[in-house]
């Protein structure tokens, strides 16, 4: 009886050390693989204040969701619209390089977002990428101030702005994807995230957001051909090559799927990772300035 009960321990402590490090081990891939920082409205309005900007923030009710966003200008509102969806985990203080660059809001009026479930909007309360389209989009129109309309997106950011673009195809004038996850052979099987559920209490609430609509979007990236082959707008894609989060191979299938768009770019870098809207930041505020 002796022996058995130490078996049992032995196994039930490795199975919870077992588990324990891959909580640890996501926190940690979470916390250098993404820009999970927030920081509240006011710090942020003063920020933006410092370096001329007019940036306002701004709560929207969609039935029973909350969704929350930054609109920063030059003080011309009447510019044509770049509107960022951010990856997992994160919040709309990702795009802050993009927001506060006064150059590029001579050319834009930069809305970025809270996806639902992380910063303000709906936090912890995690939904499926078709779900937060169904949100989202009910929000596009809106936005609308007569000029043209585009719509970026990073890593999972950039299935939702896939969606958002097929859903709001009349009002949306073009689709950018920064290291987007788009190819639903290009997902990893990840099968420790579908076991860390029954545990992800543990995880404070924007990782087990992320943990579990990256779970659900294996499934539910099965369909993102359809949305792919339906739209029409000018597309620009960017992609690193050395990227282990997103493989390039996803960008290489939206170029296959995007059979209707008006023009496909796709601008691939040697060496850089998963983060280029940050690392190679220039390269792509010259190609929408010049797509402006």
């Amino acid at each position: 009886m002796k022996t058995y009960r130490t078996n049992f321990l032995t196994i039930f402590v490795s199975l919870i050390m077992h588990r324990t490090a891959i909580i640890i081990a996501f926190i940690v891939c979470s916390l250098f693989c993404s820009c999970a920082t927030r920081i509240t409205d006011r710090k942020a309005a003063k920020a933006f204040s410092k370096v001329g900007v007019k940036a306002t923030f701004h709560d929207k009710r969609i039935g029973d969701h909350n969704l929350h966003y930054v609109i920063a200008s030059s003080g011309d509102t009447l510019k044509p619209t770049l509107f960022l969806v951010h990856g997992s985990p994160a919040s709309w203080f990702c795009y802050i390089n993009y927001l506060e660059d006064t150059e590029l809001l001579r050319y834009f009026r930069i809305i970025a977002i809270d996806r639902p479930g992380f910063g303000k909007s709906d936090r912890g309360h995690a939904t499926t990428v078709t779900e937060q389209a169904e949100i989202v989009s009910k929000l596009i129109p809106e936005l609308q101030n007569g000029k043209p309309f585009y719509i970026g997106g990073h890593s999972l950011g950039g299935p939702l702005a896939v969606k958002l673009t097929a859903k709001c195809q009349s009002q949306v004038n073009g689709l950018v994807l920064l290291a987007a996850a788009v190819a639903p052979d290009a997902e990893d099987e990840e099968i420790w995230r579908k076991r860390l559920l029954p545990f992800d209490f543990l995880l404070p609430s924007a990782y087990r957001t992320c943990n579990r609509e990256i779970w659900w979007f294996k499934e539910d990236v099965k369909s993102i051909d359809a949305d792919l082959n339906s739209i029409t707008c000018p597309v620009l894609i960017f992609h690193g090559l050395a990227d282990k989060l997103v493989y390039p191979e996803a960008s290489y299938y939206a170029v296959k799927e995007l059979k209707n768009a008006k023009s496909v770019s796709l601008t691939t870098f040697q060496g850089q990772h998963h983060n280029i809207p940050w690392t190679r930041y220039d390269p792509v505020k010259q190609a929408l300035m010049k797509w402006k």
